[in-house]
């Protein structure tokens, strides 16, 4: 069993959104939504469903060691670089290809078969990596 510290803090959303899905801050309205692929917008994880009626507030786990799911599009594991994919979930990416901005969110710590929404274990950056 993974024990972890967890940095957290509560956002209001604009619907809910469900755990163990990434989340980004819309600069619009200030409410969190679900990721987008290579989302620079990136707050955390979240810990559990969040509220079901309005304001939609959803806890967000932004560092420590946080469970994410899996797009299912390639095997996942240990000590992959983890980014952003479609619908909150998360995909192992090279660092960079000189083209495609990426946002590295941490490091797999578990194994997962490319089958999507599989539950992983990763390490959250302090600081998340923006490359080219």
């Amino acid at each position: 069993m993974w024990k972890n510290v967890v940095g957290s803090l509560t956002l209001e959303a604009d619907a809910q959104i469900l755990k163990e899905l990434c989340v980004m801050q819309v600069v619009a309205n200030g409410l969190a939504t679900v990721c987008t692929v290579d989302a620079v917008d990136f707050v955390g994880v979240t810990l559990e469903d969040g509220d079901s009626a309005a304001p939609f507030a959803v806890p967000i786990q932004f560092s420590g060691i946080a469970r994410c799911q899996s797009n299912g599009a390639a095997a996942m594991n240990p000590r992959d670089q983890v980014a952003l994919a479609a619908a909150g979930q998360v995909k192992t990416r090279a660092i960079a290809d000189g083209a495609t901005n990426r946002t590295i969110i941490g490091r797999c710590l578990s194994i997962a078969a490319a089958t999507a929404n599989l539950i992983v274990y990763v390490q959250l950056h302090p600081f998340h990596i923006f490359s080219t």
